[in-house]
């Protein structure tokens, strides 16, 4: 048994669920019971007795709280989330995005290229569409902007 002193037997539970999940891979319930049986040699924090339903009762009660550190993966089955993967996910969406808007201001250029002479409007309606399109394509490059983190030359 460990000579860390615990306060409860959920807390104590908690620490060798943790303890056993830190190297990331995936455990069944029945391996973390076993884990922490071995640790604790079945004792509890005042000697007596320590369950598999005090141990379930330990886990069930740190997914109530808001951390998520440590995941469910499939009924009665976790593992310690791999944070790289939550940054990979997120770098992955804002470059999707980022492209999304490039292609859109680039389409949007396209439209305002227009051969004024084969035009049938007045020169205010001109000033009109170039201002149109000088107000979506600024917008557009601060959300290129803001999608790829700051790191545009748009």
């Amino acid at each position: 048994m460990s000579d860390r002193k615990f306060r409860t037997n959920a807390e104590m539970a908690r620490h060798y669920f943790f303890e056993l999940l830190d190297d990331g891979i995936e455990h069944s319930v029945t391996e973390i019971t076993g884990y922490v049986f071995d640790k604790t040699d079945k004792r509890g924090v005042s000697g007596g007795q320590l369950t598999q339903s005090m141990i379930s009762s330990a886990i069930r009660g740190y997914f109530l709280k808001d951390d998520k550190t440590y995941i469910q993966t499939r009924r009665g089955f976790y593992k310690k989330r791999d944070v790289s993967v939550s940054v990979d996910i997120k770098t992955e969406v804002r470059g999707l995005i980022t492209k999304v808007l490039r292609n859109a201001k680039n389409d949007i250029n396209r439209c305002f290229i227009i051969d004024v002479s084969k035009l049938n409007a007045s020169a205010g309606e001109i000033t009109e569409l170039q201002k149109l399109s000088e107000h979506i394509l600024a917008a557009l490059s601060e959300l290129i902007d803001y999608s790829s983190g700051g790191d545009s030359n748009e």
